[in-house]
């Protein structure tokens, strides 16, 4: 596998407390939601959060929904096969600021996908582009 953007150590110390991340995600041609991630706590193994989605400009569309995940679980979620994968600097302007980020470059059967991780901001990544979805962080306080 290549080498994960940041260890589950570094997401844990990033992944504080009171962490809320606000992701826009647009599958397909579908209106686009907003998924609101909140870190409630944890320990050194594992954490609990809180998920939330909203309709952009709108209300709820789910009730937000506790799960505990280890960190090194979080860790893995940006685990890709060395083979298929190019890692290389970027530099990326959103709509947060400008980030240097480590960008992945997965090449998979259903296409290529690009994630970029703002080296400052470990956890996941702040912009996704993949057949069918994309995904951009809009806010992350905390």
């Amino acid at each position: 596998m290549a080498p994960t953007p940041f260890t589950a150590d570094e997401i844990r110390r990033g992944c504080p407390s009171g962490r809320t991340v606000t992701i826009r995600v647009r599958e397909g041609e579908g209106p686009a939601r907003l998924d609101i991630t909140r870190f409630l706590g944890g320990d050194l193994e594992k954490t609990v959060m809180e998920r939330t989605v909203r309709e952009v400009g709108g209300g709820p569309v789910s009730a937000p929904q506790r799960t505990t995940a280890k960190w090194t679980d979080l860790q893995t979620h940006a685990s890709f096969e060395e083979d298929r994968t190019v890692v290389r600097e970027d530099n990326l302007i959103t709509e947060m600021g400008q980030f240097e980020c480590l960008r992945y470059t997965v090449t998979g059967d259903e296409g290529v996908a690009d994630f970029w991780f703002a080296v400052e901001l470990p956890g996941m990544p702040i912009k996704v582009r993949a057949p069918g979805l994309k995904m951009d962080m809009v806010e992350n306080v905390g």
